[in-house]
């Protein structure tokens, strides 16, 4: 059975996760509903759960501030938000879970399928927990870290540290300023949503680039950027006018 604890301040969104766990997923033992971040922390100390179904949104307390007062995070999370856009590209950046209330039974049955398969194994990584929080409460962008899920386990780099990320079917390879390079087995299309708001910017079909990291702009039908690892990419023709604008905001 997989312990866990629902730690939600609405009672309605409480008893629907619990039900639906009850129905759909019966491995899965609720030990405690909590309906604050306070108790919270009690029922992680009395019950050591395996796993956390924890709201963001919460007063008092929200759920991440609640998770960084906990000094030894050995559980995982699957976090619950009725989709605060910030808190959830917090998340996406640290490659854990979340659901959006309400939560779906077909979503619900994913993301405890990918606790599964994460658990008992080193995948599980409080390093992923260290950059959510880091990010949530850093206000300069430039600071923000990412995690990338290799074949090899978990990446941890600062965005900035990032020259470029290029297609190669369902896998993407990121490019550093160090000159390493990581295959990530995610589509090019997921990192360009979830890049909106940094300095990144999609320059054709198979490239995304960071535009810190040019060198310089060679101009031509559509152009082509070099890049500070002498990389030398080209603008898709149809994105040229749109580059060129972000070009003058640098």
């Amino acid at each position: 059975m997989i312990k866990s604890v629902i730690i939600d301040d609405e009672l309605k969104s409480c008893t629907s996760l619990f039900n639906k766990l009850k129905t759909y997923c019966p491995d899965v033992e609720v030990m405690e509903i909590c309906n604050s971040g306070e108790e919270g922390l009690r029922a992680i100390r009395e019950l050591s759960p395996e796993l956390l179904f924890l709201d963001i949104e919460m007063p008092l307390m929200n759920g991440f501030a609640m998770l960084d007062k906990v000094a030894k995070k050995n559980f995982e999370v699957i976090f619950i938000t009725a989709y605060n856009e910030h808190a959830v590209k917090a998340i996406k950046c640290s490659a854990l879970d979340y659901l959006v209330k309400p939560v779906d039974t077909d979503e619900l049955k994913l993301a405890l399928q990918r606790f599964r398969e994460k658990r008992g194994t080193d995948q599980m990584s409080e390093s992923q927990y260290d950059i959510l929080l880091h990010n949530f409460k850093s206000g300069q962008v430039t600071k923000h870290k990412i995690a990338l899920p290799t074949l090899e386990g978990m990446v941890f780099s600062q965005l900035t540290d990032i020259i470029r990320l290029e297609s190669d079917s369902n896998y993407t390879t990121f490019y550093f300023g160090n000159g390493d390079k990581q295959i990530v087995s995610k589509t090019l299309k997921e990192f360009e949503h979830l890049l909106e708001g940094y300095n990144f910017y999609r320059v054709h079909n198979s490239h995304i680039i960071n535009l810190d990291h040019i060198r310089m702009y060679k101009k031509g039908d559509g152009g082509i950027v070099v890049m500070t690892d002498g990389s030398e990419i080209t603008i898709s023709t149809r994105r040229k006018a749109e580059f060129v604008k972000r070009l003058d905001y640098l």
